[in-house]
């Protein structure tokens, strides 16, 4: 395989990783989710993980929403 190979390889795991997240933190709650986002614990968060509780929280309250609830830790 090419560089391009496993650079698309790369994009689809990538991909399924953000779908498998984003199930799991559909139930988790809001305050779970900002931790996940802004990537607080001892490691942090990995990209992916950030994006899709990013993601969940815009399902539940829009782009603003999500986006006010991360900048104020609620």
């Amino acid at each position: 395989m090419g560089l391009f190979g496993d650079m698309f390889k790369g994009a689809v795991n990538g991909l399924n990783d953000m779908s498998r997240f984003r199930s799991e933190y559909a139930s988790y709650s809001d305050s779970r989710l900002i931790s996940i986002a802004r990537g607080e614990g001892i490691f942090g968060s990995k990209f992916t993980e950030k994006a899709a509780a990013l993601a969940v929280l815009k399902d539940r309250y829009g782009e603003e929403g999500a986006k006010e609830k991360i900048r104020n830790g609620y």
